[in-house]
C-alpha cells in the first residue's frame, strides 16, 4: 500500500508541474506538511498559483552522474559547489553575464551588461552601465566600459564618470576621453579639476610615492616624488641608478650622496659653469699693495714641501679629493703671480741688455 501511495504522489506531482491539475492552498503532495522537516505544497492565489518547496537539508539539483549541479541551503544558492557561503556562490566559468542587478531601496540601482543604457529618467530605476553604454538622451559611446557615481536626488540625477575603459586599451580616471595624440599603444590618463595624482603606498603605509600634476603648487606643473620622508630611487633592471635623499642630496651611481650632487663615475659635458663668491677671483694679485713672494722664498718652500704654496699636496688630494672651483682659482692665482715674476724678470733682462749695449759702445769706440 505504501508503494501505491508514493506512486500516487509522484503522479499527482507530475500532473501539477504540467499544469493539468491544481490543488487548494497548502495541500501537501510530499512530506509531512511541516516546513521544519520537508514538504512540497501548492499555494493557490488567484492569478498566481505556485509551488511551495521546503526541505530541512536544503534543496539539491543533480545530473545523471548523481553529482550536485545546484544547491539551495540556508538561504544561499550554490552552482558548482556543495557549500555555498554567500547568497550566490558560483564555482566555475560564467560564459555570458548579460545583466546583474543590486536591489536596494530602489530597484536596479546598478546594472552591468553589454549594450546597456543609461536613461535620463526621474528615478533610480534602470541605471545601467556597460560596454557600448548609451548616455544623455541616446548619444552612443561605442566600446567603452564606464564606472560612474551619481549626484543629486530623485528627479535630478547627474552621472559623473569616475573611470572609463576604452576598447582600444586606453584607461581614463576623471576623464571619459583618455587622449592618445602621440599614437602610443596604450594610454592611462588621470584628470582632475585642478590637480591630480597617482599614488602608490607601501603595505605598512609609511612610504608613499606618486606622480602629481598641479596648477598652483610650486608654480604649477608636473611632479614625481614621495609624500613621505623617504628617498626616491630611479632604477633600471631592478638596480638603483640614481637616488634623491630626503635632505636634497642627489647621488648617481651611489646610494649615499654626501653633497648636493655626488657622481660615482665619469661626467661628460660640453660646458661646466661654476659660480664663486665675490672677491674669490685672485685679481687682487695685481693690486699695488699685494705682497708677492720672492722667487727665493718660493724655491725654499718647494724644497721643503715638494709642492707650490697654497696648492694641496698629492697625498691631500688623494685623501680628500679635489675641489674644482678652489683649485682652478688657486691655479689662476699662481699663473698671475708667475706673470708678475716674468714681468719683473723681463725688466731685469732689459736693464742688463742696456748695460751690455753701453759697454759694447765703449769697447768699439776705442
Amino acid at each position: 500500500m505504501k508503494d501505491l501511495s508514493d506512486l500516487k504522489k509522484v503522479f499527482m506531482l507530475a500532473l501539477l508541474l504540467q499544469g493539468m491539475i491544481s490543488y487548494g492552498q497548502g495541500l501537501p503532495i510530499v512530506g509531512f506538511g511541516d516546513p521544519a522537516n520537508y514538504t512540497i505544497n501548492t499555494f493557490s492565489v488567484p492569478g498566481s498559483s505556485g509551488l511551495d518547496l521546503h526541505w530541512h537539508g536544503g534543496i539539491r539539483f543533480g545530473d545523471k552522474t548523481g553529482s550536485d549541479v545546484m544547491r539551495i541551503e540556508n538561504g544561499n544558492v550554490g552552482i558548482g559547489t556543495s557549500t555555498p557561503a554567500t547568497k550566490l556562490s558560483v564555482l566555475g566559468v560564467i560564459s555570458k553575464l548579460t545583466e546583474t542587478g543590486i536591489d536596494g531601496t530602489f530597484d536596479n540601482l546598478i546594472k552591468y551588461g553589454h549594450k546597456s543604457d543609461l536613461e535620463s529618467g526621474t528615478s533610480y530605476a534602470n541605471r545601467w552601465h556597460g560596454i557600448d553604454a548609451t548616455i544623455t538622451a541616446g548619444t552612443a559611446e561605442q566600446n567603452k566600459l564606464k564606472f560612474r557615481l551619481y549626484s543629486g536626488g530623485t528627479g535630478n540625477l547627474i552621472p559623473v564618470d569616475v573611470m572609463t575603459l576604452v576598447g582600444n586599451g586606453n584607461v581614463g580616471i576623471g576623464t571619459s576621453t583618455p587622449s592618445n595624440v602621440q599614437g602610443w599603444g596604450r594610454v592611462f590618463d588621470v584628470a582632475g579639476v585642478d590637480n591630480s595624482k597617482i599614488l602608490a603606498t607601501s603595505r605598512n603605509g609609511l612610504s608613499r610615492v606618486g606622480i602629481f600634476s598641479h596648477n598652483d603648487w610650486y608654480g604649477g606643473g608636473g611632479f614625481v616624488g614621495t609624500e613621505s620622508n623617504h628617498p626616491l630611487h630611479l632604477i633600471t633592471n631592478y638596480n638603483v641608478k640614481m637616488s634623491i635623499l630626503a635632505n636634497g642630496n642627489v647621488g648617481v651611481g651611489t646610494l649615499v650622496p654626501d653633497s648636493k650632487l655626488t657622481v660615482a663615475g665619469n661626467i661628460h659635458a660640453q660646458e661646466v659653469k661654476v659660480t664663486v663668491n665675490a672677491g674669490a677671483v685672485p685679481d687682487y694679485v695685481f693690486a699695488n699693495d699685494y705682497k708677492l713672494k720672492s722667487l727665493e722664498e718660493v724655491e725654499s718652500y718647494i724644497k721643503k714641501n715638494s709642492h707650490l704654496p697654497e696648492i694641496p699636496s698629492a697625498k691631500e688630494i688623494e685623501k680628500n679629493g679635489l675641489m674644482l672651483a678652489e683649485m682652478n682659482l688657486n691655479l689662476l692665482k699662481k699663473m698671475e703671480e708667475m706673470t708678475l715674476y716674468m714681468i719683473e724678470q723681463n725688466k731685469r733682462i732689459e736693464k742688463q741688455n742696456e748695460k751690455i749695449r753701453v759697454l759694447e759702445e765703449k769697447v768699439f769706440v776705442k
